[in-house]
């Protein structure tokens, strides 16, 4: 009897446990299956959002609310004041959702080949800008270093600080003709921005309906306009930065280049230039020493003089004041 009961009560709990697992399973697949709905739902209501939003005061001009819902019956009446779209309503609200999305699509895709585009020419114009570079190293080598590092006391001789100089010259001058390319480039610039600044305000002139994809266009070429302005301003600030260095590097290669004439003279000065024998120098210190000594006597009957001379005029003063009273 102990057996069977045992038995019985086994089987009793493997049933219940049966039967709650399948109730389990049964709950996950509602779970799931209303999840699924629930981001279906959500992804409708998105959509109405974006749609109400672009149509604010409108109403469905090709599927109007009030002639599709027809008859509502009882088993389908809406409580309270919730009224749902119906399939017909629901697929416009669809495409007019998908042709916003394919605007986007189509403006992001213009956006980004116009970017590509900018990183193209920024691409080459720096790939010359290397090739300039190289083209100037290579010339700055052979006018200066290959002229002046076989030069065994001096760094740089008078010939090649010329170079050096002549060559700093045609560099300058390149970059001057650079800098007003580019100022012309940046006034082309403004002018084109001022045209378009005055295209935009035709079309935002009453009368005119601007389309979304014109402004988006308008705004896209603005602001590369604005890109391309403050490019610009970049590199001519650069290019200043580069022309004050570099003038100063001048100035500073012209006081060098002064220093070695005066050394070079100073070199040929010293070649010529011989040591005095010891009685010329014994006679040069005298002469000095009876120069010297001549000088203060002649110093001190100066300062006698301007006394004397300031008592006479007080003397003539005197004497006139005394005639003046007589």
């Amino acid at each position: 009897m102990n057996v069977q009961k045992r038995e019985s009560s086994v089987s009793a709990t493997t049933n219940y446990l049966t039967e709650s697992g399948m109730e389990d399973e049964a709950i996950e697949e509602r779970i799931i299956s209303t999840r699924a709905k629930l981001n279906g739902c959500l992804l409708e209501n998105a959509i109405y959002e974006l749609f109400c939003d672009q149509i604010i005061g409108e109403t469905l001009e090709h599927c109007p609310i009030q002639s599709t819902f027809g008859r509502i019956r009882k088993s389908t009446k809406t409580k309270g004041r919730i009224i749902t779209l119906n399939m017909k309503q629901k697929c416009a609200v669809a495409k007019y959702a998908l042709e916003e999305r394919t605007k986007d699509l189509n403006l992001l895709r213009k956006e980004h080949e116009f970017t590509a585009e900018q990183y193209e020419v920024f691409l080459k114009a720096q790939l010359e800008r290397n090739k300039e570079c190289a083209k100037m190293r290579s010339s700055f080598d052979r006018l200066v270093v290959q002229q002046t590092k076989h030069l065994p006391e001096v760094s740089l001789e008078l010939t090649g600080l010329s170079k050096f100089c002549r060559f700093h010259k045609f560099y300058l001058n390149h970059l001057d003709t650079q800098l007003s390319n580019m100022r012309i480039e940046n006034v082309n610039s403004k002018n084109e921005f001022r045209r378009i600044k005055k295209s935009l305000r035709e079309l935002e002139e009453p009368g005119r309906v601007i389309h979304s994809v014109e402004h988006e266009q308008l705004k896209i070429r603005c602001r590369s306009a604005l890109q391309e302005l403050q490019r610009l301003e970049m590199v001519s600030a650069h290019v200043k930065a580069c022309a004050t260095r570099i003038g100063s590097q001048l100035a500073s290669l012209r006081g060098l280049q002064d220093d070695m004439f005066d050394y070079h003279e100073l070199k040929k000065w010293l070649v010529t230039y011989r040591v005095p024998a010891t009685c010329q120098y014994a006679h040069t210190l005298a002469e000095m020493a009876r120069l010297a000594r001549k000088r203060l006597v002649m110093e001190r009957k100066e300062r006698i003089a301007a006394l004397t001379l300031q008592r006479y005029k007080k003397l003539w003063h005197h004497i006139q004041t005394n005639g003046a009273k007589r």
